[in-house]
């Protein structure tokens, strides 16, 4: 916990960030120390915050700072638009965290949300209707191949479990059946920045996209890519080829042991050439 706090805390003071630093900083030390005095230390539980001005509600408080670090400081999800109302897919909404990121830069910002979890989404929903977000379509669907129920699993101890997943059979014990939806219906017009944190159905939907012909309605798009969450399973060629023969580039980035078949998070930007 420790080194995670004096890392990020270096991130903010060196590089550039969307938030003033100060505020940002400030806000941080703020969960950062309430996580260790309230959650950690005296094990109470803590179900809600306010970030920047904004309510959200939440689970678990030790998954909320995990979030905050990842779309508030190391931003994983930045991008460059090209207009002040940039169309937006978020594939894997979670509670929100990504679209007050993006309400927060960019106000006009159209954004079509997608969160598979029926618990989940009901804190999706509560989130952006208590912080009035206007131009925010929700969907409690998973992004999938194509229309039709889906298997989700998860874990039932863990409410909003952020590795809930359509490839984890067998890893996460609990299993609830979700609706499907292919990318590629939301792909009619030109879309700024496609968003995709889905936990291992990263192949399965871009493969269905690049088939649909409508890849090149997608300008940047940046994702967690889970390399081996099925060990035996080496899939990432086709996934890049599938950016490579539709015109764009990209770049990876993971931290890890390098271990045969051993799961990798990467972190995938492809963007427009």
């Amino acid at each position: 916990m420790f080194f995670d706090f004096f890392r990020y805390t270096v991130w903010i003071l060196r590089w550039k960030t969307s938030v003033p630093k100060v505020r940002l900083l400030l806000t941080y030390f703020r969960i950062t120390f309430k996580y260790f005095l309230l959650v950690h230390l005296l094990k109470r539980p803590v179900t809600k915050e306010r970030i920047f001005g904004r309510p959200i509600s939440f689970f678990d408080y030790e998954l909320f700072k995990l979030m905050f670090e990842e779309v508030f400081i190391a931003e994983e999800y930045r991008f460059h638009p090209t207009t002040e109302s940039p169309r937006i897919l978020d594939c894997g909404g979670n509670i929100g965290l990504p679209v007050l990121y993006f309400k927060m830069l960019y106000p006009a910002a159209r954004i079509t949300s997608f969160e598979a979890s029926p618990n989940t989404f009901e804190l999706l929903e509560r989130n952006v209707r208590n912080n009035g977000f206007k131009d925010v379509e929700l969907l409690n669907r998973v992004v999938w191949d194509r229309e039709g129920e889906v298997p989700l699993y998860f874990n039932p101890q863990r409410p909003g479990d952020m590795g809930a997943s359509t490839e984890r059979e067998g890893i996460r014990p609990g299993t609830i059946a979700v609706r499907g939806i292919p990318l590629s219906s939301y792909l009619d017009e030109p879309v700024d920045f496609v968003k995709m944190d889905i936990e291992g159905s990263e192949d399965t939907v871009i493969q269905e996209v690049a088939r649909s012909g409508k890849m090149r309605m997608i300008n940047e798009l940046r994702m967690e890519y889970h390399h081996h969450i099925r060990p035996d399973c080496d899939r990432l060629a086709g996934l890049l080829g599938a950016f490579e023969t539709n015109g764009l580039g990209y770049q990876l980035s993971t931290f890890c042991r390098l271990e045969k078949n051993s799961y990798q998070q990467i972190l995938l930007y492809a963007y427009r050439k």
